[in-house]
């Protein structure tokens, strides 16, 4: 309560048919009471920084908006990460295949070599060539000789 307060409380109390010494009294009492109490002014000074309900529903809505496209970046970074190493896993997925066949390849290669190699061997061994489905001995044709080939040219 400021001095002119006061002085407007004091003449009203004086008006309602008290002293002068009472209405002062009380005037001053109620100043007392009321001076550490806040003003309007300095109430709306000290909300005024305060977020209200809007205020911070709207906080509330950017940061939504920028945790989902905080989201979108980190997937859309992750989605990148991860194309490129499987883009790495599939060439080496296709290497390995490429290594599997040669080696596959050369094995059958060494194993149909073998079983020819062992034919000739057992053929040899029993005077021919024996057919696989038969098992009796193949006929071949005798041998020529350079000198047979010569003769049959000059005839």
């Amino acid at each position: 309560m400021q001095a002119e307060d006061i002085l407007d409380t004091t003449h009203q109390l004086e008006g309602k048919g008290m002293t002068r010494l009472q209405a002062e009294a009380i005037a001053k009492a109620l100043a007392t009471a009321v001076q550490p109490l806040a003003t309007r002014k300095e109430l709306a000074a000290a909300v005024e920084p305060l977020a209200t309900k809007m205020n911070l529903e709207v906080v509330v809505e950017r940061l939504g908006m920028e945790i989902k496209t905080l989201r979108e970046k980190d997937l859309k970074a992750a989605e990148e990460r991860l194309g490129a190493d499987m883009v790495i896993l599939f060439e080496k997925t296709n290497n390995r295949i490429e290594s599997t066949k040669l080696w596959l390849l050369g094995g059958l290669l060494a194993m149909a070599l073998s079983i020819t190699f062992h034919a000739l061997q057992v053929g040899s061994a029993s005077g021919g060539v024996r057919s696989l489905e038969t098992g009796q001995p193949i006929r071949q044709p005798p041998e020529t000789t350079q000198s047979a080939i010569s003769d049959q040219t000059n005839l």
